[in-house]
């Protein structure tokens, strides 16, 4: 895996992990998924460090099928959100 790859691997879960730990999503649907598991996984939903570790495991499985290219848009996505995060310090 070269660094190019590698940052777009992270920058992926990244998107996913902040997305479905904060985000409200579309029509509020990552809030109330979010509300549906708390009672399952506690607040390891609201966690982006939590949710990261599946997350990574779940991209890792696109990553190695011929699925990959998705990991495109949701390491611009994560680029995005990370730029915005910190112009917001």
């Amino acid at each position: 895996m070269t660094i190019i790859q590698l940052a777009v691997f992270l920058l992926a879960v990244f998107a996913v992990s902040w997305d479905i730990s904060s985000e409200e999503g579309p029509f509020r649907i990552l809030e109330r998924i979010r509300n549906r598991l708390d009672g399952v996984l506690g607040d390891g939903v609201h966690c982006p460090i939590c949710v990261s570790f599946w997350a990574s495991i779940a991209l890792y499985a696109v990553w190695i099928s011929p699925f990959a290219w998705v990991l495109i848009p949701l390491a611009a996505h994560g680029f995005v959100t990370l730029s915005v995060l910190m112009a917001k310090r």
